[in-house]
């Protein structure tokens, strides 16, 4: 099972593909034991941001949250670029994942059945999305993807 994954994040995304500049990149990385869950949101260009989720479902689909990385702020803030991180547990768990083990969400993230999903006042139900897939190539076997080749700066260490 992978360790690390990751997402691209873009309003194409969307089931109803929305017009914006913001994108973004998720990366997500579990412990040797799967018990954290550390995850690192680089976001451009995303005005009034609202909260950020791990969503279960494939692409084009909606799904139920299964974990939030950013809960809803009662004022949005503003992100030119950002950086958002933090960890999750078992028990940040919910929707279809309540009760199950992070290395639970690996597993779905190793199928492709897990996407972030981005809200912001402007699209309460999502301004940019990116279905989570395992790093793979340079990326793959490093604690630190410094060295990815993908289109982003990857200055994050997980």
């Amino acid at each position: 099972m992978a360790d690390f994954f990751y997402a691209e994040l873009n309003g194409n995304n969307e089931i109803c593909p929305v017009q914006t500049r913001a994108s973004g990149i998720a990366f997500f990385g579990f412990d040797d034991n799967f018990t954290i869950l550390t995850f690192i949101l680089r976001i451009n260009h995303l005005n009034r941001y609202r909260s950020a989720q791990l969503r279960f479902g494939l692409p084009r689909s909606t799904g139920p949250i299964v974990a939030s990385l950013f809960e809803v702020c009662p004022r949005s803030i503003n992100i030119n670029p950002g950086t958002v991180t933090g960890t999750l547990m078992r028990s940040d768990l919910r929707g279809p994942l309540t009760g199950r083990s992070l290395a639970d969400l690996a597993a779905q993230m190793g199928t492709g059945h897990i996407f972030v999903n981005i809200t912001s006042d402007r699209y309460p139900s999502g301004e940019i999305r990116g279905q989570v897939i395992p790093l793979s190539g340079p990326c793959s076997s490093p604690r630190n993807p410094r060295s990815c080749g993908c289109d982003y700066e990857c200055d994050c260490d997980i």
